[in-house]
C-alpha cells in the first residue's frame, strides 16, 4: 500500500474523529464559560436593580422613624462589599468573570 492509501484508510478517519472530539469538547467548555459569565452578570444586574427598587422605600421609612427600615438598611450594608474606588469594583467584577 502507498502512503496515501494508508492515510485514507487509517489516518484520515482517526484525524476526523480526533478533530470532532476536540471540537465538541471545546464548544462545551466555551458554552460553560459563557453561561458562568452570564450568570455572574445577571446576578450583579439583578442585585443592583433590586437595590434601586428597595432604597426609596427604606429611605421613606427611615424618614418616618421606622426601626424595621433601619434594621433592613443595616442588613443591606452588610450585603454590599465596601469598594473604595471604581477601579476596585471593576477589578473585583473582572476576577468574578475570570472564574471558571
Amino acid at each position: 500500500m502507498t502512503h496515501d492509501e494508508l492515510w485514507k484508510l487509517y489516518g484520515e478517519p482517526a484525524a476526523k474523529a480526533a478533530f470532532a472530539a476536540g471540537h465538541t469538547a471545546g464548544f462545551e467548555d466555551g458554552e460553560k464559560i459563557g453561561f458562568l459569565k452570564g450568570e455572574i452578570i445577571g446576578k450583579r444586574d439583578g442585585f443592583v436593580l433590586a437595590m434601586n427598587m428597595v432604597k426609596p422605600a427604606l429611605s421613606d421609612g427611615l424618614r418616618h422613624g421606622s426601626p424595621v427600615c433601619g434594621s433592613a438598611m443595616r442588613s443591606l450594608q452588610d450585603l454590599m462589599p465596601d469598594f473604595v474606588t471604581d477601579e476596585e469594583l471593576a477589578d473585583s467584577f473582572e476576577k468574578d468573570l475570570n472564574i471558571q
